[in-house]
């Protein structure tokens, strides 16, 4: 049986930085996505602003929720 004192204390996971965390397709997906709703919002076209920006939000929660 082993004593209190002979046991390793428990290391808790490493921390993962912002730049681990954001894989670069994400990043570009968000850029594309970003770039389209711009330009939907320029050339007044709600469909292409709103499919866009339920894009991002979509994407957004899919990486929190996986964090």
């Amino acid at each position: 049986m082993m004593s209190p004192s002979d046991q390793r204390p428990v290391e808790p996971p490493p921390r993962r930085t912002v730049r681990e965390r954001i894989r670069p397709q994400i990043f570009l997906a968000l850029l594309i996505l970003g770039g389209t709703a711009g330009a939907g919002i320029w050339l007044s076209n709600e469909v292409a602003t709103g499919t866009s920006v339920g894009g991002i939000i979509a994407l957004s929660m899919k990486i929190l929720e996986a964090d």
